[in-house]
């Protein structure tokens, strides 16, 4: 573009700023918004697009990351989001973000350009399963807005605070290249919706060095994870790796005691042994295999960390500050020797713990919401339906495969250890088995469950030696799957939870199966019969979700953490002097009798192998005394 296309007021903005300056978009607030079950944290998604064709504007230079820091593989602009503004904490219908969004193009482009751009501000809020369909994938469109560059009496509609006014959306599916948004303005049938959003484009300096993080916030801000790249000091100091390595030996030391027999069996908790302090509470929680350490997901000084406790001391060994979105997933390898979280803000964080110190960033395009990891392998569960593979070259953890087959988002990841196989699950209630043959994994067979068509599937876990399948669904119910026959074999009825994540596990003995619930407490199962056992009352006197709890592999152990609020995280024991009040414990079932009753039935068992039950044994005398009357006559 040559000077002399340009008019006199373009011109005096060109000379005002220099070449270096970039673009800044400050969503300020809305008016207020109609009262609407699903309006309770809304975002705003920006949209630069070509106002003659509805695509995505393209960038000046294609290498050059406009909105991530990685985004030089795209040739356009891709659209961008703000935080969620949560309406119910602040108690409002007039979201007030007041965030700036860095778009990293030059403000000179986007000026040269004006008359072909067209913004478009989406308001959006995320929605349950029973409302999601392909069309919104898991989003209420609520309004929009738009803005063109160059308006009325050819001004510039820049460097100043506009107020927008807002329409209805339609319902149409996006598309990755093309604004749906844009289809519904083109056509020019615009319902005007009742509030207003206020916007203010303006250019902005390029600051100084921005330090890297673990996961990049704009297109500034690189990523940590190359060989080239030390962590940053803040994470560093945080870590504290001296005294973390010689805990993790101390605790080492002190468990390697401890054993457990397969006929164990688990003593249910009566006794509170421990409390872990929490700022925020705790949303995910994870024994190590060996059960010497408690990986917990924790919010510490506004960065969401893997905080490790010792289940020895009960004393903090370390914790590894990475994620700026909640931590969905935790998850160790089978030597314990690492450690992987999956978070909201889009990535999962892979640690080494026995050098206490970070190791890369698997970048993601969305919400990452669950991991696991086996082997020389890595899977991860996004809400974009993509179940991805990494391989592990050399030292790094590489995507090795994309697999699609949900149409919801993933809700859960699972090896099958020491197996060519992956179970994930969705939103939908679609489970699916993967195998790996020839290099590659391949959709091996759908599960479909009847009952759980349109159900958010909270988790899955193998048991009974892999030939059984454990599904935790939002409704309610856990049903315990026969992976051969696909018949279910048993419905855990009891529970309450149908609106958020909750956790579930098996005890290693695997006669217990406990779960969360949203009328604050932890529900208790028998595996053989499915029959409800009783529950736990963690938090005494609090009516909260229990989002995460699980079993200690090798002791009677059970960790409970509640998220949103500042409880912590309670570890419960077996006590044989304490009392089921103590915990406030209620089991249903009389354990003495229980006892008996599995007494009686196991020494009927060794009668039938011996072929000596009793009423058998008068069947036959009944049957000889007949054949002998019928001789006699």
């Amino acid at each position: 573009m040559k000077n002399e296309d340009i008019n006199t007021e373009d011109q005096d903005i060109f000379n005002k700023i220099p070449l270096e300056n970039v673009i800044h978009i400050i969503i300020h607030k809305t008016d207020k918004l109609q009262l609407n079950s699903f309006v309770i944290h809304p975002v705003v998604k920006i949209h630069i697009v070509d106002i003659n064709t509805g695509n995505y504007y393209p960038k000046k230079h294609k290498e050059r990351p406009v909105v991530y820091y990685y985004d030089s593989n795209l040739d356009y602009i891709a659209p961008i989001m703000t935080h969620p503004y949560n309406l119910q904490e602040q108690r409002s219908l007039m979201p007030l973000w007041e965030e700036t969004i860095l778009i990293n193009e030059d403000f000179q482009y986007l000026v040269a350009e004006k008359e072909n751009i067209i913004i478009f501000f989406e308001i959006l809020d995320f929605v349950s399963s029973s409302t999601m369909n392909d069309n919104t994938k898991g989003w209420h469109k609520i309004a929009f807005a738009f803005l063109k560059i160059h308006g009325q009496n050819n001004n510039l509609n820049l460097e100043k605070k506009m107020r927008l006014q807002l329409y209805y959306c339609s319902s149409k599916k996006d598309d990755l290249k093309k604004c749906s948004v844009w289809e519904t303005w083109h056509v020019r049938k615009l319902k005007k919706y009742p509030s207003s959003l206020y916007v203010t484009i303006e250019s902005a300096k390029i600051k100084g060095k921005i330090c890297t993080g673990l996961r990049s916030k704009d297109a500034l801000q690189e990523e940590v994870g190359t060989e080239n790249l030390e962590i940053d000091e803040n994470v560093k100091s945080n870590v504290r790796k001296n005294d973390a390595i010689s805990l993790l030996v101390e605790t080492m030391e002190k468990s390697q005691m401890w054993k457990r027999s397969v006929k164990d069996i688990t003593k249910l908790p009566n006794k509170c042994i421990a409390q872990l302090k929490t700022e925020e509470g705790c949303f995910m929680l994870n024994f190590s295999n060996g059960g010497q350490f408690l990986a917990c997901a924790l919010k510490v000084d506004n960065i969401y960390s893997i905080v490790i406790f010792s289940v020895v001391s009960f004393k903090e060994i370390c914790h590894f500050p990475g994620h700026q979105g909640i931590i969905y997933s935790i998850r160790w390898s089978s030597d314990d020797s690492l450690i992987i979280a999956a978070s909201a803000d889009g990535s999962c964080s892979v640690w080494d713990v026995k050098k206490t110190s970070f190791l890369q960033i698997l970048p993601h395009p969305n919400f990452v919401y669950s991991t696991d990891i086996d082997g020389e392998f890595i899977v991860t569960g996004c809400y974009d339906t993509i179940v991805r593979i990494w391989k592990k070259l050399g030292a790094k953890f590489m995507l090795h495969q994309e697999l699609e087959g949900h149409k919801g988002y993933i809700t859960c990841v699972r090896f099958k250890k020491s197996t060519n196989i992956i179970f994930s699950s969705d939103s939908l209630g679609l489970i699916i088995e993967w195998s790996f043959e020839s290099n590659s994994w391949s959709l091996h067979r759908r599960i479909t469950i009847p009952d759980l068509n349109g159900i958010v599937i909270n988790q899955i876990e193998l048991m009974g030696r892999g030939k059984r399948l454990l599904v935790h669904s939002r409704d309610s119910i856990l049903r315990i799957l026969d992976l051969n026959s696909l018949m279910v074999i048993h419905w855990l009825r009891g529970g309450l939870n149908q609106r958020f994540q909750t956790s579930c596990s098996v005890s290693p003995c695997g006669h217990y199966i406990i779960a969360g619930s949203e009328n604050s407490l932890v529900n208790i199962w028998k595996v053989k019969n499915g029959k409800y056992v009783g529950n736990l009352v963690p938090f005494e006197n609090k009516l909260i979700t229990v989002h995460a709890l699980q079993f200690h592999p090798q002791q009677d152990i059970l960790a409970v953490g509640n998220y949103g609020h500042d409880f912590p995280v309670l570890l419960f024991g077996y006590d044989e002097k304490s009392g089921e009040a103590e915990t406030h414990l209620r089991i249903i079932e009389d354990h003495k009798m229980e006892s008996r009753i599995d007494a009686k039935e196991h020494e009927q068992g060794k009668n039938r192998k011996r072929g000596f039950h009793q009423s058998d044994f008068k069947s036959v005398l009944h049957k000889f005394d007949e054949m002998m009357l019928g001789k006699s006559k």
